[in-house]
């Protein structure tokens, strides 16, 4: 069986594989506003533990780069703006604790990074750090929800940033916020993002100098920001994840069957023609190739014959319901719609199709077509192989749309 799971998001430096280019951008610009959008389990998740470890790398010697902390909102799932700030101090000063604790001394980075993942830090190491530097908590919620106020987070944030610059390693803090659409849904949004802006725009410049925000989201969080005319729209730099390209799936293939025959002592080799294969059935997303790549090595595992066609017909039962969830005839929020539909299968058995093409056949203005082929593209079910051509992208899905 295999060493890794891969339907979670990966956290192993070494099994991340492409966004090379928007990884050196943030880290190029880690104290500026990103927001990275994309459709789910496009690798929004495995980006952002990826963009830690880029910035958690003590070697660079630059003293330019934050302390990165990363927090998934759907977890803690912040009950106010108050609560929020306290969410944000908590996790900071965990991860600096947790940091400060590591031995560093380990002979390669990726060992130190994942011996601070594993790093436990009592829960109550945060009240105990705010009892210190004199921040009292706001507890006269109903829900009794540990909550912070502006003036407090900002004297806290102050002291976290202290004590990272003490390290002389890092020169600020980065919050790395995934699932950000979350706070769309709440009735304190807008506070949250407008004050978001003001740290940035902060007349304390210590705190904009040394701050930095990543928040990633799909199209709740894009929506979002165009409805309401968000204030932090208007400063971040927006960049969408989209599939990987096909030498990035030949090097991440070539390191899973490397890994494989490592681990069975056996010499199995991707031919040519098989990766072409992959690469048509995944159309580059890079959850279906763990995903397929996981079916492929359980056949080595048991020394099954590999027959590809039986391969590809087993897989698109077996994820049917993720397909299911992708395609959205349920009409959940925030993902396909009927205009995302009405283009995907314009686009079914048409090779590459260009915009005024499918403008043709859907009947869509240009500004519609444009906006729901983003969201394909995010969603993964669309490649762009040329600018402004499209075409479908995993064969897996399309067969799963259209059977036969």
């Amino acid at each position: 069986m295999n060493n890794f799971d891969f339907k979670l998001a990966v956290s192993d430096p070494n099994l991340f594989f492409g966004r090379t280019k928007i990884l050196k951008e943030i880290c190029d610009r880690p104290s500026n506003v990103w927001i990275i959008l994309g459709g789910r389990r496009i690798g929004k998740t495995s980006f952002l533990n990826a963009l830690e470890f880029g910035l958690i790398d003590p070697t660079i010697g630059s003293f330019e780069q934050p302390f990165p902390v990363v927090i998934d909102l759907n977890r803690p799932k912040p009950k106010s703006l108050d609560n929020l700030r306290y969410i944000l101090i908590s996790r900071a000063w965990e991860a600096v604790s947790r940091w400060k604790e590591i031995d560093k001394e380990r002979p390669t980075l990726r060992s130190i990074y994942k011996n601070y993942l594993r790093q436990i830090i009592s829960g109550e190491v945060t009240v105990s750090f705010l009892e210190q530097i004199k921040v009292k908590l706001l507890i006269s919620n109903p829900d009794y929800e540990r909550a912070l106020d502006d003036n407090a987070f900002t004297i806290a944030l102050e002291a976290i940033i202290n004590e990272i610059r003490k390290t002389g390693e890092y020169n600020g803090i980065c919050f790395l916020l995934d699932s950000a659409e979350f706070i769309t849904s709440q009735d304190w949004a807008l506070d949250a993002w407008t004050y978001f802006r003001a740290l940035k725009d902060s007349d304390k410049a210590y705190i904009k100098q040394h701050l930095g925000l990543v928040l990633s989201g799909y199209r709740e969080l894009r929506d979002y920001q165009q409805k309401v005319c968000s204030p932090l729209l208007n400063i971040a730099n927006i960049r969408w994840l989209y599939t990987l390209t096909d030498d990035e799936v030949k090097a991440l293939v070539k390191s899973r069957i490397e890994n494989l025959n490592s681990k069975l002592e056996t010499n199995f080799v991707v031919q040519p023609d098989l990766m072409d294969r992959i690469i048509q059935a995944t159309g580059c997303h890079p959850c279906l190739i763990q995903l397929f790549l996981n079916k492929i090595e359980l056949k080595l595992c048991n020394s099954e014959e590999l027959v590809y066609n039986d391969l590809f017909l087993d897989f698109v039962e077996e994820y049917s319901n993720l397909f299911s969830s992708w395609w959205n005839e349920s009409q959940e929020a925030g993902r396909l719609g009927d205009q995302e539909r009405l283009i995907y299968k314009a686009l079914c058995g048409s090779g590459n199709s260009s915009l005024r093409s499918l403008s043709e056949r859907t009947n869509l203005r240009m500004s519609k077509l444009k906006k729901s082929l983003d969201v394909l593209l995010a969603t993964g079910i669309v490649r762009e192989p040329r600018k402004k051509e499209y075409v479908v992208g995993s064969s897996l899905f399309e067969h799963w749309v259209r059977p036969g």
